[in-house]
């Protein structure tokens, strides 16, 4: 069996990236009584925990 090597990185939810390729999914997917569902992209996933960055734009992810 190869062995694996397994890394972990901490990614903002509102960091800039991530933030413009999130998917938001319709309601009757996120059950009853849920906010929502969000679907993020693999391969900017990927491409966040190869390299990382901490751009956030604090007035783009505001709610209106």
């Amino acid at each position: 069996m190869p062995k694996q090597i397994i890394g972990q990185v901490l990614i903002s939810m509102f960091q800039d990236d991530l933030r413009d390729t999130t998917h938001l999914l319709a309601a009757h997917w996120a059950g009853r009584n849920s906010r929502g569902v969000a679907q993020f992209s693999g391969q900017v996933l990927d491409n966040l925990s190869n390299n990382s960055n901490n751009n956030i734009d604090i007035k783009e992810p505001r709610i209106s």
